[in-house]
């Protein structure tokens, strides 16, 4: 086997290198699972994740990210499957890309959910916190919302009709 970062090798017709091989056979289990998984997840067909509204954005917004790169992914292993050299999409120079750019989305991903992530917790905590003791007392509520406006429009009526006679 090759040194597989080796230029000549990333970029070898298909007719000199086969098409499967340990590390395309990772890469096509990897990436399928990838995208069947970002599929689930940006649908919210995942009930744990969906319950927390906070994690739910969070891993709405980067399933959503991942998904295409996981689908360009696999477009660039069909060429090689199917042994079309149209455009050299057909290279493992793509394929390498693909593979590079998901794992730094994934990398940032854990960066965010370990650092920003409890700082959002604690904030919607705090503001759950502040909601619950600044409730209104059902005293206060026992006139509604409409009475109080159709007051205030009556009182403002009379006085503008005593200010203009």
């Amino acid at each position: 086997m090759q040194n597989p970062l080796d230029w000549g090798y990333l970029t070898a017709p298909l007719f000199k290198t086969p098409t499967w091989g340990p590390f395309s056979i990772a890469f096509v289990a990897l990436f399928g699972i990838g995208l069947i998984g970002t599929i689930i997840l940006y649908n919210g067909w995942f009930r744990p994740i969906r319950r927390n509204v906070l994690l739910d954005v969070i891993v709405r917004r980067y399933s959503a990210i991942l998904m295409p790169i996981f689908a360009i992914g696999i477009f660039f292993f069909a060429f090689r499957l199917l042994r079309v050299s149209a455009f050299n999409l057909y290279m493992r120079a793509w394929i390498y890309l693909c593979f590079v750019a998901a794992v730094a989305v994934i990398a940032y991903f854990v960066y965010i959910v370990t650092t920003e992530y409890p700082r959002r917790v604690a904030a919607r905590k705090a503001q759950l916190t502040k909601q619950r003791y600044l409730a209104p007392s059902p005293a206060a509520s026992s006139i509604s919302r409409n009475q109080r406006h159709s007051r205030r429009r009556k009182r403002a009526r009379s006085s503008y009709k005593s200010a203009h006679r």
